[in-house]
């Protein structure tokens, strides 16, 4: 017997969830419990990256305002040279 009054449609691909939330769920999920075991450590890991992040965001300011104007220049072999000049907006 073959039904035809159905309306049921397949799901297509474009709505399923991407591959990099699948991965992200879990491991946000792991992460969570692990900073609940040990939430000296996972302070110590937040300070520290807020503090890696703002020590990144000063010294790349001062190595943008120390060349700013300078013209450097590297070689690619085989295809000549490159020049770029870095100016902060």
């Amino acid at each position: 017997m073959k039904y035809t009054n159905l309306d049921i449609e397949p799901i297509p691909l474009t709505d399923a969830p991407p591959v990099r939330t699948a991965l992200a769920v879990p491991i946000l999920l792991v992460a969570f419990f692990v900073a609940l075991s040990y939430p000296l450590y996972a302070l110590s890991v937040a300070v520290g990256a807020l503090v890696g992040a703002r020590v990144l965001q000063y010294g790349l300011a001062a190595l943008v305002a120390r060349n700013r104007g300078r013209v450097r220049a590297f070689s690619l072999p085989g295809v000549g040279t490159v020049e770029f000049r870095v100016t902060p907006q």
